[in-house]
C-alpha cells in the first residue's frame, strides 16, 4: 500500500500510524576537525546507545533497527503499508560545528576496521545483506574512520559490484587531509580536498551491491569502516541554537520512503573547527499507509 492523497496521509496518522522520534546525538570526533568534513553521529553516545563501526577486520556485517545506535522507531516494519520521512528538525549549541548540513542515512552493511597501511584487508561478504538492501539500488559507500589515521592523506581505490550485479568496478575515497580523527569521512575526490562523502563511482553505476577488495596508496596507521548505506534526506544548519527544518510533504524530495527495519543514523557536514562531545538535537515524523 502507499498513500493515495493528502487526507489518506491525514487520516492515517490520525488513526496513529505516525512516530515521532526526538533524537539527541554527540557529533564523533576524536581530535579538532576543520570545516567542510564530514563526521558521523553514530558511534558517540546518544538516543538509541552508542554504536559500533568495528569489529573483525573486514568482515561484512548487516545493520538493522535493532542495532546499537540506530535511532529508536516504535514501528520499525510497518509492512504492507509504506512508511514515510514527514518532517525533521535539528539544532546544536556547538559554534564549531555550524554553518553544516545533517543527513539523515539507512545503514545496511558495514566492513569494518580495514587497514590503511601495508596488505589490505580481506573484505568478507559471507553475512547476507539485509532484504531492505535490494540490490544496491540507490546504495552508497562511504569510509569512516575508526582508528586515527597517521600522518599520510591515503587513497583507496575499491573494487566493488554494482546494483546491476556487474563486478570488477572501481571507486575511491580518499584523506581530505594527514591525520583525520576517529569519526571523520574520508572523502569521494582528490587527496588533500574537502568532498563528498560518498566513495566515486564508475559511471553510469546507480549503486553498490557490495565491495570485494580495495588496494592503498599513500597508506598510514590507522583503520577505515566502508558503509553501505541509503541516504534518506538532508537538512542545513544555518547558526548555533537555531533550529533547522523540512517538511517531506510540500517540499522536495517529497515524501522520501524508509524501509522497513532501517536502521537510521545521521552523519554532519561540520562548518567549524569541530571540537569532541559536541551534540545534535532534534525530532523526526514518521508515518505509513
Amino acid at each position: 500500500m502507499a498513500f493515495t492523497g493528502i487526507d489518506d496521509i491525514v487520516q492515517s496518522m490520525a488513526a496513529g500510524q505516525r512516530n515521532s522520534i526526538p533524537f539527541t546525538r554527540i557529533i564523533q570526533t576524536g581530535a579538532t576537525s576543520v570545516a567542510g568534513r564530514w563526521h558521523e553521529a553514530f558511534t558517540a553516545a546518544g538516543t538509541g546507545g552508542t554504536g559500533s563501526l568495528s569489529g573483525t577486520a573486514g568482515v561484512g556485517v548487516a545493520y538493522s533497527s535493532a542495532t546499537t545506535g540506530a535511532l529508536p522507531q516504535t514501528n520499525a516494519t510497518v509492512s504492507p503499508d509504506t512508511k514515510h520521512l514527514m518532517s525533521m528538525l535539528a539544532l546544536t549549541p556547538a559554534t564549531t560545528a555550524v554553518p553544516g548540513t545533517i543527513l539523515l542515512t539507512d545503514i545496511l552493511y558495514v566492513y569494518p576496521s580495514c587497514v590503511v597501511t601495508g596488505t589490505p584487508t580481506t573484505l568478507n561478504n559471507g553475512a547476507a545483506r539485509p532484504t531492505r538492501h535490494n540490490n544496491g539500488i540507490g546504495v552508497e559507500c562511504s569510509a569512516i574512520v575508526n582508528g586515527a589515521l597517521g600522518a599520510a592523506t591515503p587513497t583507496l581505490t575499491v573494487t566493488y559490484t554494482n546494483s546491476a550485479g556487474t563486478g570488477s568496478r572501481t571507486g575511491s575515497v580518499t584523506a581530505s587531509a594527514n591525520s583525520l580523527p576517529v569519526g571523520a569521512f574520508l572523502g569521494g575526490g582528490t587527496a588533500g580536498q574537502l568532498t563528498s562523502p560518498y566513495m566515486i563511482r564508475a559511471a553510469g553505476d546507480a549503486g553498490v551491491r557490495q565491495l570485494d577488495s580495495y588496494t592503498i596508496a599513500s597508506g598510514t596507521t590507522g583503520t577505515v569502516s566502508f558503509v553501505l548505506h541509503r541516504p534518506i534526506a538532508e537538512i542545513p544548519l544555518v547558526a548555533a541554537n537555531t533550529a533547522g527544518e523540512r517538511e517531506f510533504l510540500s517540499q522536495l524530495p517529497a515524501l522520501p520512503p524508509i524501509d522497513d527495519d532501517a536502521c537510521l543514523a545521521l552523519f554532519v557536514n561540520v562548518g567549524g573547527a569541530l571540537v569532541a562531545s559536541q551534540i545534535i538535537t532534534g525530532r523526526l515524523v514518521t508515518a505509513w499507509g
